[in-house]
């Protein structure tokens, strides 16, 4: 499905055609859900965030210019979205000193634990991915964002720019410092960035159990799976040059999918009375 192909599907929906609404809705849903998802601490606010992006896209359509991009114009409207939520919310902002202290706490608490049932790379796995969301929430949101764009969406430094509506050299500026910040905090502490820190994510297992950070016994993705694709970080790590690894442990971060009832949570709240205009 080409970008061109999504703005003719704008053009349809802006005429009113509910099946291209829908289409639109569903091209889009997974790369709305992973902004909102590698943005937002909680999956339950990434849930509601991108269940507002996606009413707001429908809602806006009008205002959408068949002469732009469609993703692009979507994706403007997922970030504004993000960056509101963020500057509204009161609550105490992670940090990578206070994550710090909250490793360490983990390594002594995990010294004094017996290992899990289950099987402990699949719950090191899952130790991985926690703990790399976590750290993204340890960076300003402004770098964090241009962060997930680049090296999680894989999205072109152009393509990015063009979203937060900023020039590509601000863009290089804000990657090349939050890369330096993650950069600095995996050498320090993370054993897959450098063999002689401390932590490693085996490690962890007890402490994320307890605290609910993971479950003991992961639903979704095969076992094997899991422990495959750690593997193959711990492997790919120990080619790269120490400066290039938090950049591809963020690469590794396993792909999202928006919830399978998204649009159709759209769909239902589209059709109430408060957007009766719509129908």
């Amino acid at each position: 499905m080409t970008e061109q192909t999504l703005n003719e599907l704008a053009v349809l929906a802006q005429s009113g055609n509910l099946a291209a609404v829908e289409q639109l809705l569903a091209k889009c849903q997974d790369r709305v859900y992973a902004i909102c998802r590698r943005m937002l601490p909680q999956p339950a606010d990434a849930e509601d965030a991108s269940q507002e992006v996606l009413i707001k896209i429908v809602t806006a359509l009008s205002t959408f210019r068949a002469d732009s991009d469609f993703m692009t114009w979507a994706h403007r409207i997922a970030v504004n979205h993000v960056l509101s939520l963020l500057r509204a919310d009161r609550s105490v902002s992670r940090n990578f000193a206070s994550m710090a202290k909250n490793l360490a706490t983990g390594l002594r608490f995990g010294a004094k634990q017996t290992a899990p049932a289950a099987d402990e790379q699949v719950l090191a796995y899952e130790v991985f991915v926690a703990c790399a969301q976590t750290m993204l929430h340890c960076l300003e949101s402004t770098q964090r964002l241009a962060l997930v764009l680049v090296d999680v969406c894989n999205m072109s430094n152009d393509e990015a720019a063009a979203i937060l509506e900023i020039d590509p050299a601000t863009l290089r500026q804000r990657i090349s410092r939050a890369r330096r910040e993650l950069g600095e905090f995996l050498g320090a502490h993370c054993g897959l960035v450098n063999p002689d820190a401390p932590c490693r994510c085996a490690k962890q297992v007890p402490a994320s159990i307890a605290v609910g950070n993971i479950k003991e016994q992961p639903s979704g993705t095969n076992a094997d799976d899991r422990k495959r694709a750690l593997a193959a970080v711990e492997a790919d790590l120990q080619n790269l040059q120490e400066l290039a690894r938090a950049t591809h442990l963020l690469k590794k971060m396993p792909e999202l999918h928006a919830p399978e009832d998204l649009v159709a949570a759209v769909r239902k709240v589209l059709s109430s009375d408060r957007y009766r205009s719509l129908h």
